[in-house]
């Protein structure tokens, strides 16, 4: 490895995974919500093919940012909580995926610059806008955030 590609690779963001280890983990994560859940997608010629994008996708289920990665054919961005950083096996799939890790109930800025670094370069964000995954079951009211990159990045907000 020459010195400049070394130098490349420590400016790439975290986030930036390659698509083909992208498209490995989506087919994988594809074929188990398939095999564990039956469920239909309704609009998914709606989703813009290219340009920022934000998915707001409600945050029921723990399983849910998944099942949604698997049926959008677009590379994702996904916000996951900075505690799962540390779990081995979960965190390290949300490595690989490229996942941004956020620090829950403070405001993230590193978390935010990285948000609108992905928009800004054309790309999808998947965001939970309740911030958190639903305990009741119930929808929660949305946090602000994802109207602030909404409206700082023109990025459509594609609602899941």
């Amino acid at each position: 490895m020459t010195v400049s590609t070394a130098a490349r690779r420590r400016l790439r963001p975290p986030y930036d995974t390659s698509p083909a280890v992208y498209r490995v983990m989506r087919c994988v994560v594809a074929l188990l919500t398939g095999l564990l859940y039956r469920y239909e997608v309704d609009g998914a010629d709606n989703v813009p093919p290219c340009g920022p994008i934000i998915i707001a996708v409600n945050h029921l289920h723990m399983l849910d940012p998944f099942a949604v990665a698997a049926r959008i054919n677009r590379q994702i961005v996904t916000l996951a909580k900075s505690d799962w950083r540390s779990n081995l096996l979960i965190g390290g799939f949300l490595k690989l995926a490229g996942a941004i890790f956020v620090k829950r109930g403070e405001v993230d800025r590193d978390a935010l610059r990285s948000c609108l670094d992905v928009l800004k370069r054309g790309k999808a964000l998947a965001i939970a806008p309740e911030g958190t995954r639903s305990k009741t079951g119930a929808l929660q009211a949305a946090k602000p955030g994802i109207a602030y990159l909404a409206v700082r990045t023109d990025a459509a907000i594609v609602p899941v």
